[in-house]
């Protein structure tokens, strides 16, 4: 989903380049699109470290506790660590 989104945005920046003639702006465009590039470069090695982790795994507890409240939910300590109850 990231490489679509980033695509979009590179044309998108890219059409916008070809009808501006405001400097500053010009500048800031080939930096948005130098950032969308840098995406797409990184992008493989965050699908590889997000396949490892598994699906809608979180990371951390930092962010399983994070989720949780987003829910409602409070998480167990020690043993049971992620796992939500009521």
């Amino acid at each position: 989903m990231d490489r679509f989104v980033a695509h979009l945005n590179i044309e998108n920046y890219r059409q916008a380049l070809a009808n501006e003639f405001d400097e500053t702006k010009r500048q800031t465009l080939i930096r948005l699109i130098d950032d969308e590039e840098l995406k797409l470069a990184e992008a493989p090695q965050r699908q590889d470290r997000e396949r490892q982790r598994g699906p809608h795994r979180p990371s951390s507890a930092a962010a399983a506790q994070s989720k949780a409240r987003l829910f409602g939910l409070q998480l167990r300590p020690s043993a049971n660590e992620g796992t939500p109850v009521r």
